[in-house]
């Protein structure tokens, strides 16, 4: 921020997020201040998986990004773990085969987690 200051000047105060209206509740807190949440960390796995593959998509690349981030977050970025995973990602991502047959194992979460819910939808 005191970089930013520096080269952009009055301009920096226009530029910085006010989170005047933030919900404060135990969902929010898991994340530090103007952080973002799992779901643009995963969004930086895919792309890096895309690039470190040249443009292919190789589920088990990523599958190991996803498990390596879940553990450790991006340190580089100061994170000690990935945070915000929902419970089908969870048990997807912690099923023993996953690192090896990821689509499976997605597949059979989803298919679970679909059902709940369009049970839950009938109630």
């Amino acid at each position: 921020m005191e970089e930013s200051r520096k080269v952009y000047g009055a301009v920096c105060s226009k530029l910085e997020l006010v989170h005047k209206k933030m919900i404060d509740d135990s969902h929010r807190r898991k994340w530090e201040l103007n952080d973002w949440t799992e779901e643009s960390d995963h969004m930086i796995l895919l792309l890096q998986s895309l690039v470190e593959n040249n443009g292919e998509i190789v589920p088990i690349d990523f599958a190991k990004r996803l498990m390596d981030w879940t553990e450790h977050g991006f340190p580089e970025l100061g994170d000690e773990r990935g945070i915000g995973l929902c419970h089908v990602c969870k048990n997807v991502i912690s099923h023993p085969q996953f690192s090896e047959e990821p689509l499976k194992v997605s597949a059979f979460y989803s298919s679970i987690d679909l059902f709940i819910h369009n049970f839950l939808l009938t109630i």
